[in-house]
């Protein structure tokens, strides 16, 4: 439902049969600012075309970096994560993390933010995925062994009293209780939006809270336990390494 804006301004509806159409289109303009509105419109109308394009030859690396992200969000629109990954691992190193994310979200703002985000180039979740793969293929080495090593979990953890025989007389102490400890994916949103689920039900857990934990795979293998299937040696290691979400 929303207008196409650039349509209205550029004029007639620009349709390209195949990518060298519309390499054809771009090279008509003359400023890196022309052409991006070119390509914008083109989005708008005909995204499919997107996912057959390579980088253009003898264009700048602006242009090739917005041609590359349009050619990400037409493949998540799709559903085609596999090469939106491939593409990804490609292009990292040679545009960098803080540069891609910055274009994209300029991207969006040329057409104006819908109140739908999935209007929008790129959707708060498609943009959400892409900073996250992005941080995926540019690991620092100290994440690399992370990840080699580590397992990393969300949780809710609240106050939790059991029963402590001390010479014969009962008493509560209290622990970290644990509530359905999930492991995930921190390079996929999908994973993450278990955080938000989590935090609308701490709201009703007295002294409820969301935290993350990163533990060795070698102490905890497991991918869902709950409260009492926790052993204390892990509970007690999950409580000191724990931080809130």
């Amino acid at each position: 439902m929303r207008a196409k804006l650039l349509s209205e301004a550029l004029g007639d509806v620009l349709k390209p049969k195949s990518p060298r159409d519309m390499f054809n289109l771009v090279k008509t303009k003359d400023t890196i600012g022309e052409k991006i509105s070119v390509l914008i419109q083109i989005f708008e109308n005909h995204p499919d075309i997107f996912k057959q394009i390579s980088e253009f030859r003898d264009e700048d690396d602006e242009l090739n970096e917005v041609l590359m992200l349009l050619k990400i969000s037409s493949l998540m629109k799709a559903g085609e994560r596999n090469k939106v990954d491939k593409i990804i691992q490609e292009i990292s190193d040679k545009y960098g993390r803080e540069s891609l994310l910055t274009s994209a979200n300029y991207l969006n703002s040329l057409i104006g933010t819908s109140w739908r985000s999935e209007d929008n180039i790129f959707s708060s979740r498609e943009l959400e995925q892409l900073k996250l793969s992005l941080y995926k293929k540019t690991k620092s080495e100290d994440e690399e062994i992370r990840d080699e090593y580590m397992n990393s979990f969300l949780f809710l953890g609240y106050p939790d009293y059991v029963d402590v025989d001390v010479n014969g007389k009962i008493y509560k102490e209290e622990r970290l209780g644990i509530e359905n400890l999930i492991k995930v994916d921190l390079y996929n949103s999908a994973d993450l939006q278990q955080a938000g689920m989590m935090k609308m039900r701490a709201g009703t857990v007295p002294g409820g809270r969301v935290y993350a934990v990163w533990v060795n795979k070698h102490m905890w293998g497991e991918e869902y336990a709950h409260n009492e299937q926790i052993p204390d040696d892990v509970r007690e290691y999950i409580d000191n390494e724990k931080f809130i979400v």
